[in-house]
Formats: structure tokens, C-alpha cells, sequence
């Protein structure tokens, strides 16, 4: 902030008053004021010039970043300390990365999207907050349903798709979501905490290149892993955030309660209302929706979402019981908000995935004592997902979360996008070629200008690395 940065050069220009007037006094009192400066000078020098030691020695005295949120960071560790832990994360992950080959991946051209691209239609990518089905445990019974009547004709349209993270993560997800690739954490924890708003070749700038208006609405914190700059960055032309924690933004998304997630329901219905608005300015639209109702610790407003689902197998104050009331209520909402966007909106393409599975009461020993049937080399990372849109003769379900931008754009384009370039959703692609993409990527992110090599497959994939190629999924 502006105060901030006013108070730091005031404090500067105190320093040199004082080292001015002292000098022409009695220099020897000098001494102490330098070596005192000298000292408060190491740790900020450190962290700019020797940011691995200087973590190293702050991870020993406990002090450390909280990947998904700047606040929280700062409320830990004090702003003054936080902001030296962020400046050496950064230089770290940055001087790693700058020592990779720099790759140009062809395959994000976006005028090979604008070349295949015939009929525009709206794109509808939603992400919800832990969104599971209860019916999954078979450890579990119910005497009641434990979804509401209008949830079951979405069955139809519900597949499952492998998400790299379980029980926490959302923006690792997201990334996957938005960027096509895998979300290796091989600089940092959570990939958004690169970016700095440079542009990167993602699904939201594709679009945009194509003429799409591509907007996001996250309905938590700007500071909520980094999203702001990271959306920025992804290529979304409008962000919005709730009126509580908006500040000076402009949204559309008007809630002012600063204690409570905001119910699905209620986010869907006030994106709903925006996206007939967005309609009638006859642009195509990328209508991207984060919600974070589902989070632990699954808080109810009982008076407004009276427990309807009567389950057996674990207690009424159990996260279980209470994320299952929730699902109960959320499920009905998604299900009106599937109907009315259709509506509104009949020949667009519409996705609504969750990002992670809850934690619940015991993470994922709490799902294999209750035999929840989505698992996977025994991980619990495979969630719902439902696809409502054209279909093409050959449609070719992702069955991970880092193939669901090549699934849009190879829907999207009728196929056409997909016999120029490598889909993931079609092809399996070499560990070395998708490691090229992702360095890319997050380089561009972060700001790194570089000449790069090119990525083609069949190709050397830069120094170092092995021959990239796209070889046909089993």
C-alpha cells in the first residue's frame, strides 16, 4: 500500500538526516548506528542473495510460507519476516528455474485454436469445494437419500477424473484445470505462487486470443493462493471476489459476511444472473467459477439447511456427517443451476468438477475403512466430474484433471485442434515432454524472458533432456 511505501522512504531519508547531522558533529557516534544497520542489513541482503541458505536457516527457527495464503503468512510470522520469506522463496524458485532449457511449446499457438475454431460457444468450467458422493462409501448406510431428487438425472452425465491433490490444494487443481499439464511442485508448493501477472499460454489467454470474453469469479480471499496475480497471469480479463473481501475491485459477486464460505447455491445463482447479462454483449463467454463452500470445517447454519439426510455409521458432530448435510443441499443447487444455465444457454459447453476430496474425520484411512469405491493405487485423488454439451463421434473422456483443457478445446473445435496438435486427452505424452511444457509455463508466469528452443514431438527436447514424443494412449 501507498502508506507503506511512503513510510519506507521517510525512514530512509531519516537514516541519511541522522547519519548527516551525526557526522558533522561527532563522527564517533557513528559506530554504533552503522554496525547496528550493518546487522539489521544480513537478513534481507540473505534472502536476495542466498535465498536457499536463508530458508534453511528459517525453516531451523520454524518460521516458514503458508502456500495458500500471503495473510496467513503474515499473521504467523509478522509482515517485516514474511516478506523476507517470500522475497527468498521466489529467488529460489526463480534461480532453479532459470536454469532449465527454455522450451517454446507450438502446441499453444494460439492461432492454431483460432484456425480450428468454427462455432464459438460458451464455456462453462465450474469447481466446487470437495464435492463428493456419499453414495460412494459402502461402509456407510442411509435411511433417508442422500441426494436430493433433482441430483439423480445428473448421474447420467457424471464420469470421474484423477486430481493431484487430496484433502487440501485447491489451487494445484486449478492449475491443472487451466493449464494442461500436471502440477509437478518442482519449484514450489503451489504453482500459482509464481506467477506475477506476466502472461503465460494457458486455456483463459488461448481464449481471449480467440476472441473470448474470459472471466473468473473466486468466491474467497484475493490473497487465497496467490489468485489474483495468478488469474492474471492465466489470461482471465475479469476477476471477481466477494463484496466482503473485494475491497476497491469492481464484482459482481455481493456478499458481506467475512466469517462463512458462501453457499454454492447462492454463488451460482448471482453468477447466473451475470453470465444472461455477459450474453446479450454477443462476445463468446469462458465463465469460470471457483466455490469453497464445501471447505472443512463444513460449518451449517442449521436454521437455513436443517440436517436432511439421516446417515448411519458415524456421529451427528462428525465432519462426515455434517459435509453430507452440505453435499444434500449443494447437490440441489448444482442441479437448478445445471437446468437454468442450459436454459439460458442451450448450446454452450458446461463442466462442473470438484478440486479434492475432504479430509473428512481421518483423510484417506477414514475412506478405506468405509470402502469409498473411487480409489486408486490406493490413493483417494479421483473425483466426480459431469459434462453437459455436444458430443462428437470419437469424444475422448479426460481421466485426469491436467486433460480437461485439451477435452474443452477438442470439443470445443469438433476434433479439428486435435489432429493438429497432441491432446492429452487422446495421447499420452512423454514425462520429458510434459516437464518442457510445465517449465515454460511457469517461466513465462513468472516473468523469465528467454529465447527458447522449440518443443515438437519427435524432437530433442532441449539440453539435458531426452526426445519429447507423443505416443498413443493404451
Amino acid at each position: 500500500p501507498i502508506w507503506a511505501r511512503m513510510g519506507v522512504v521517510a525512514g530512509v531519508l531519516l537514516w541519511i538526516t541522522v547519519c548527516v547531522v551525526f557526522f558533522r558533529r561527532r563522527p564517533r557516534e557513528l559506530i554504533l548506528p552503522l554496525v547496528l544497520l550493518f546487522i539489521a542489513a544480513i537478513p534481507p541482503i540473505a534472502a536476495y542473495t542466498a535465498p536457499k541458505q536463508f530458508l534453511q536457516i528459517a525453516g531451523s527457527c520454524g518460521l516458514k510460507v503458508i502456500s495458500w495464503s500471503d495473510r496467513w503468512t503474515s499473521a504467523q510470522t509478522g509482515r517485516a519476516i514474511s516478506l523476507l520469506l517470500f522475497a527468498a522463496t521466489k529467488h529460489k524458485a526463480m534461480a532453479e528455474l532459470v536454469m532449465q532449457p527454455p522450451i517454446d511449446d507450438p502446441d499453444r499457438n494460439p492461432e492454431i485454436l483460432k484456425n480450428t475454431l468454427r462455432n464459438p460457444r460458451n464455456i462453462h468450467l465450474i469447481v466446487l469445494e470437495s464435492f463428493f458422493d456419499p453414495e460412494l462409501f459402502k461402509g456407510l448406510s442411509f435411511r433417508t437419500p442422500p441426494v436430493p431428487p433433482g441430483f439423480k438425472a445428473m448421474r447420467d452425465k457424471m464420469r470421474v477424473s484423477r486430481s493431484p491433490v487430496f484433502g487440501g490444494g485447491t489451487a494445484q487443481a486449478e492449475f491443472e484445470l487451466l493449464c494442461g499439464v500436471p502440477a509437478l511442485e518442482l519449484y514450489t508448493s503451489a504453482e500459482f505462487n509464481m506467477f506475477d501477472g506476466a502472461q503465460t499460454p494457458c486455456l483463459p489467454n488461448l481464449l481471449a486470443h480467440a476472441g473470448y470474453r474470459t472471466v473468473a469469479t473466486q468466491s474467497y480471499k484475493p490473497d487465497f493462493f496467490n489468485s489474483e496475480k495468478a488469474y492474471r497471469s492465466l489470461g482471465f480479463q475479469e476477476i471477481h471476489f466477494p463484496s466482503a473481501f473485494a475491497g476497491s475491485r469492481s464484482t459482481y459477486l455481493q456478499y458481506d459476511d467475512t466469517e462463512h464460505y458462501i453457499f454454492d447455491g447462492e454463488l451460482l445463482s448471482q453468477n447466473l444472473s451475470y453470465v444472461e447479462k455477459l450474453m446479450a454483449g454477443g462476445r463468446p463467454l469462458f465463465n469460470y467459477v471457483l466455490g469453497v463452500y464445501g471447505h472443512l470445517p463444513h460449518e451449517i447454519d442449521l436454521k437455513r439447511f436443517p440436517p436432511k439426510v439421516d446417515v448411519v455409521g458415524v456421529g451427528r458432530n462428525s465432519q462426515t456427517y455434517m459435509a453430507i448435510q452440505q453435499f444434500y443441499y449443494r447437490a440441489e443447487a448444482v442441479a437448478g443451476y445445471l437446468e437454468k444455465l442450459r436454459q439460458i444457454d442451450p448450446h454452450s459447453l458446461i463442466v462442473i468438477t470438484s478440486d479434492h476430496l475432504p479430509p473428512l474425520d481421518g483423510g484417506p484411512r477414514f475412506y478405506k475403512n468405509f470402502g469409498y469405491s473411487l480409489s486408486e493405487n490406493g490413493e483417494f485423488k479421483q473425483n466426480i466430474w459431469f459434462y453437459d454439451g455436444p458430443r462428437h463421434k470419437r469424444v475422448a473422456w479426460p481421466d485426469r484433471h491436467y486433460e480437461f483443457m485439451d477435452f474443452l478445446l477438442d470439443i470445443l473445435t469438433e476434433e479439428r485442434i486435435c489432429s493438429q496438435v497432441a491432446c492429452k486427452n487422446r495421447e499420452e505424452w512423454s514425462p520429458q515432454k510434459i516437464r518442457a511444457s510445465y517449465n515454460n509455463i511457469l517461466s513465462l508466469g513468472a516473468g523469465i524472458a528467454r529465447r527458447p528452443a522449440t518443443l515438437m514431438a519427435g524432437a530433442a527436447a532441449g539440453p539435458g533432456l531426452s526426445p519429447a514424443t507423443a505416443e498413443p494412449r493404451p
